[in-house]
């Protein structure tokens, strides 16, 4: 089942200070031992092309120190997506070769005012 998280808001071009994930499939840790985990921003959720990805491969998504906890974080960094609401999903790739979504939602990027 997916779960549905609205990413709080952020102001474009200011550090988004991350948000910690933790999935539970049947009520257990999803163990994330070996996982790769690749987040999606789309403006329209039907779109084909990401706006912007963020994944475990580029340090932007990380995994728990213990990944059978099922917890991995968004990490803290600059935003420079253009603002508006945005629809993401987040994919985890795991050693067996399956691919699974767990998590979706939407993430608002707002206008910068002070520059």
């Amino acid at each position: 089942m997916i779960k549905s998280y609205n990413i709080p808001p952020v102001i474009r071009e200011t550090t988004f200070p991350g948000v910690q994930f933790g999935v539970l499939v049947n009520a257990f840790p999803l163990d994330l031992t070996g996982a790769t985990i690749k987040m999606s921003v789309k403006r329209l959720a039907s779109d084909t092309t990401a706006i912007q990805t963020f994944s475990t491969e580029d340090g932007s998504l990380e995994i728990a120190t213990d990944p059978t906890t099922g917890i991995f974080y968004l990490m803290p960094q600059l935003i420079t997506l253009p603002v508006f609401e945005y629809y993401y999903d987040i994919k985890f790739f795991f050693n067996n070769d399956t691919e699974k979504t767990y998590i979706s939602g939407r993430w608002k990027i707002l206008q910068n005012v002070t520059v």
